[in-house]
């Protein structure tokens, strides 16, 4: 899906790279920015790193879109304002309703 979307220039493994080299040039901990694009770890570091590193990633996050807001995605946030609640859309996909289905596979990719 992301093949097509990129047309042939760029696919969803690009937008990691993108985000794990942004990290890393924000100062992002090499082992939190390979934790959040779910990297397995080596046994070494399962072994030896115990502790639960969830406030670790949530702060990168927020460095990350702090960073990023300072390059004016703030502004394109705000167009829209927050929202909660019900959209009134029914569960069921309407077939053929806003977009042609997929006729390719997407298996392998993310």
């Amino acid at each position: 899906m992301f093949t097509r979307l990129g047309q042939g220039e760029w696919t969803s493994h690009d937008l990691r790279k993108v985000a794990r080299t942004g990290w890393a040039d924000i100062g992002i901990d090499h082992l939190i920015g390979e934790l959040l694009i779910n990297h397995a770890m080596g046994h070494n570091v399962k072994v030896y790193i115990q502790s639960d590193v969830m406030s670790r990633k949530r702060d990168a996050l927020e460095k990350w879109h702090a960073h990023l807001d300072s390059k004016g995605l703030n502004r394109i946030q705000t167009l829209t304002g927050f929202r909660s609640g019900d959209s009134g859309n029914g569960l069921q996909a309407t077939e053929h309703k806003g977009c042609n289905p997929i006729q390719e596979s997407t298996i392998g990719e993310v």
